[in-house]
């Protein structure tokens, strides 16, 4: 799993757009005491969804909205569940964490590593070839890459 991380700036658009071309799932972080922060994830979903119109489905790629800052409730400007209705509305996955104590971050990733592992696992079933990018100018045909 390889993660990349643009700190939502503009600066990074067309890189962005680049790793979205094979990426199999995206995480979309705010900070739930930053109500910008929130306000700026529908125009990263856009740049998700390849310019698809509002509340369509991104093709094969899972998609889970994130709220930080979970443990600081004084200085909370979005809810949770004002995040929970929006990734309800766009069919998405969406959980809220706390970086600073480490909690529930196995709730981020257990559900997405999940969905790719099946997903991957229904590609090998079709026949269809599976391979792993090394970097490096070969791949690595493998049987599944889920354990």
């Amino acid at each position: 799993m390889q993660l990349w991380d643009t700190a939502g700036q503009d600066k990074f658009t067309t890189m962005t757009k680049a790793y979205l071309r094979n990426a199999k799932c995206v995480l979309l972080v705010y900070d739930t005491c930053s109500r910008e922060t929130y306000d700026d994830i529908p125009r990263w979903m856009h740049l998700v969804r390849g310019g698809s119109p509002p509340h369509a489905p991104a093709p094969g790629v899972h998609v889970m909205l994130v709220g930080t800052g979970a443990e600081r409730q004084g200085g909370r400007q979005v809810p949770t569940e004002t995040g929970a209705a929006y990734a309800e509305e766009n069919g998405i996955m969406f959980t809220e964490i706390s970086t600073a104590e480490g909690t529930d971050i196995s709730s981020l990733f257990q559900p997405l590593a999940e969905r790719v592992c099946r997903d991957m696992d229904s590609v090998s079933e079709t026949g269809e070839d599976s391979v792993i990018h090394t970097g490096e100018d070969t791949c690595t045909p493998v049987e599944s890459r889920c354990f």
